[in-house]
């Protein structure tokens, strides 16, 4: 019981992800190729430390799979 709350926990956390992302543009912006968190940022308006996060959750979980290239 406790196993089967936790996916569902799991499955709404990604939906919500996915709807930030497509609600900031990130998915409309990654159309066209690749981009850092920090292009990411800089063409969304968003703050690239919330990017990269946002990345690599999308990452973890395989709902999209992209190069993390953090430029300090």
């Amino acid at each position: 019981m406790i196993e089967r709350l936790l996916k569902s926990v799991a499955g709404t956390f990604d939906i919500f992800t996915i709807y930030i992302g497509d609600r900031l543009g990130f998915y409309q912006a990654l159309a066209d190729g690749w981009l850092t968190s920090t292009e990411l940022a800089t063409q969304t308006n968003a703050v690239e430390r919330y990017v990269r996060e946002w990345f690599e959750q999308q990452t973890v979980t395989g709902i999209n799979v992209f190069m993390i290239w953090v430029i300090p």
